[in-house]
């Protein structure tokens, strides 16, 4: 695993011969002069700029460039990094180090994504409402006073472009961490005197007046990405009966109607009713769990307990039988509209359905109903539900602008180690983009986006933190709709399988439509592995004891979370003889998780060549 940065190349494999990829163009160093035009410096005559290493260089270039910098710099896959200093700087670098065969100064077309270019662009958006998504390097030892400064600086700097512009909460950064304490419920929660080096600020207006603000950022020295705020997208689709089901090779009844379900033996054996994780004692028991999600419906038996009440963070429990705490909604709405206490699932019962997969079992006869994966571990749960984006999104859920701030660190430091993200930004797609898919028309690819970056950069800096995240219900548009985060390196991306009964044998081989499939925009393979996504029985949400059968990869998502709490506890308890690790790396449960799962011969390879990736050209290398 590496460190991975916004800038990295999203269409090749790095810099390679003279050439470095970042998202919006190809670098070519041999032909490129190294004194490109400068910029509008900032405050202190500094700005961004890229400086590619020899191939031959590779060990202690990031290291020199902190020492030289004073401040982490981002990586460009792979052997290129931006720095924000002083041309002088740079210059005497490049004269210290052989290591240096290009640099150049970051354009403003540099810091654009893509994709916000292509919204903004967008014409059947017109009246709508974007927001979009700045980060900036403001200097060393920086207060959130003196940060919210530079913000002032830049409204006030071109009133014309800046004055139909809202902008939101400034969130402080240090090496590209969030300066503590939490952004909670929409709100900075941050001591003024709190030092950092970066800022991170949303603004939100009309597509035409946005293309002149973002314009306007990218030509400041400071700023060094300019992206659209994600869309979230993470809901129990209905997908129309005659939507096509590119990816299944033979028939067989989807609807299995089991009350203990199929996931628990499928996932641990793959043999009908033998479960031999549960039957060694590994079964999550000692180990707990995050979900962040719509909701959990706490009243329900398979997370209930008669004797503790449920622990609202920032309190936990360690007497709960399955909840550790529930985190609030992380609301962007005014004084007294949000969630907070809330205990309930209203949005559609996917939260409460997750988290069955993962930790459930009944109060009462617990061995005689349906059981979650990991059914003696707990769960940290995160509401994510946010109710003034209901009229804006499809399922009114937001985990916020910054993923490494409350959502991963509040269960990271409650000592949580596996954290599940059934939900996932797609890839976009225009208002009136219709096809006859209930609106599910072709989109663009997904690219590295802010989230993906902030999974990288959090798991970066805590080895032993595994994120699984859904790829997404985007696999009827063809090729590289993976969702972000989980098209991160850093984190494992969960697709769905199909489980078929004909015939009265069982079938595991097919994928179906609506998973989305890989590779990432730069060519990596997702999703790493796929796990029971078709007519899943869980939890059922407003019911006090019932089930309901799901389908999706969100749901795969969570029995994959599931697998990685077992596989945790199995090394850390030492079982069966091995010697006990008591911190395993993120990097080794996954790969036994991957280096546990059999092939699926039912899938047919990708052809990047096809739009719709349908040719049968061998087997692509997916995994049950």
């Amino acid at each position: 695993m590496r460190a991975a940065a916004l800038l990295l190349a999203c269409c090749a494999l790095g810099a390679r011969g003279g050439l470095v990829h970042l998202r919006s163009r190809v670098i070519d160093t041999a032909r490129e002069s190294r004194h490109a035009a400068a910029l509008e410096a900032g405050g202190d005559g500094l700005q961004h700029y890229v400086v590619a290493a020899r191939a031959s260089h590779v060990r202690g270039v990031g290291a020199a460039l902190e020492a030289a910098f004073g401040h982490r710099p981002h990586h460009v896959p792979s052997n290129a990094y931006v720095v924000y200093g002083a041309e002088e700087t740079v210059l005497a670098l490049a004269a210290a180090h052989r290591w240096v065969e290009w640099f150049g100064v970051l354009r403003p077309a540099d810091k654009m994504d893509p994709d916000l270019v292509a919204q903004l662009q967008d014409t059947d958006a017109a009246g709508a409402r974007f927001r979009l998504v700045v980060r900036a390097r403001v200097g060393a030892n920086t207060t959130l006073a003196a940060a919210r400064d530079v913000v002032e600086d830049w409204r006030s700097g071109d009133e014309e472009v800046f004055g139909s512009a809202a902008f939101g909460d400034v969130t402080l950064y240090s090496n590209g961490l969030p300066v503590k304490p939490l952004r909670l419920h929409g709100r900075l929660v941050v001591d003024a005197a709190a030092l950092g080096d970066e800022i991170r600020v949303d603004v939100a207006g009309e597509p035409g007046s946005l293309w002149d603000v973002a314009h306007a950022l990218a030509a400041l020295g400071e700023v060094y990405w300019v992206a659209p705020a994600p869309e979230v997208d993470s809901q129990f689709r209905v997908f129309p009966a005659e939507a096509p089901d590119r990816h299944r090779r033979s028939g067989g009844a989807l609807s299995i109607d089991d009350p203990q379900g199929f996931a628990h033996w499928v996932v641990q054996s793959g043999k009908e009713g033998e479960v031999p994780c549960w039957d060694n004692g590994i079964d999550g028991r000692g180990h707990a769990v995050a979900l962040g999600d719509t909701g959990l419906d706490t009243a329900s038996c398979y997370v209930a307990d008669a004797a503790q009440g449920v622990s609202l963070y920032p309190n936990t429990s360690t007497l709960h039988r399955k909840l550790v705490t529930v985190q609030p909604s992380n609301c962007e709405c005014e004084e007294g509209e949000g969630l907070q206490g809330d205990v309930t699932d209203e949005v559609n019962g996917k939260g409460t359905h997750h988290a069955g997969l993962l930790v459930g079992q009944r109060l009462e006869a617990p061995e005689d109903g349906f059981q979650g994966l990991a059914k003696n571990a707990r769960l940290f749960f995160q509401d994510l539900q946010n109710p003034t984006l209901s009229d804006a999104s499809l399922t009114g859920i937001y985990p916020g602008v910054d993923l490494t701030g409350w959502y991963l660190s509040a269960p990271y430091d409650a000592g949580v180690r596996v954290h599940a993200s059934p939900w996932g930004s797609g890839p976009r797609l225009s208002p009136n983009d219709q096809d006859g898919l209930g609106g599910l028309g072709p989109r663009s690819p997904v690219g590295y986006t802010n989230y993906a970056s902030d999974a990288d950069t959090y798991v970066w800096r805590n080895k032993d933190f595994l994120l699984l995240a859904s790829v997404g219900n985007d696999g009827q548009r063809g090729v590289r709709c993976t969702h972000a985060p989980a098209n991160a390196k850093n984190v494992i991306g969960v697709g769905a399988h199909a489980v078929t009964l004909a015939n009265g044998a069982w079938s595991f081989d097919d994928v179906p439509f609506f998973s989305s499939s890989g590779p990432t925009w730069d060519g990596r393979i997702k999703p790493e592995f796929v796990l029971p996504g078709t007519d899943v029985r869980s939890t059922a949400a407003g019911s006090d004891c019932g089930t309901v059968l799901t389908s999706g990869a969100d749901a795969a998502t969570a029995l994959g979370a599931g697998a990685a709490v077992l596989v945790r506890q199995y090394l850390t308890d030492g079982i069966n003889g091995l010697t006990a690790v008591p911190s395993p790396r993120a990097d080794l449960v996954k790969a036994v998780l991957v280096a546990s799962t059999d092939p699926l011969h039912g899938v047919k390879r990708m052809d990047f060549d096809d739009p719709v990736g349908v040719k049968l050209n061998g087997t692509w290398p997916s995994w049950q």
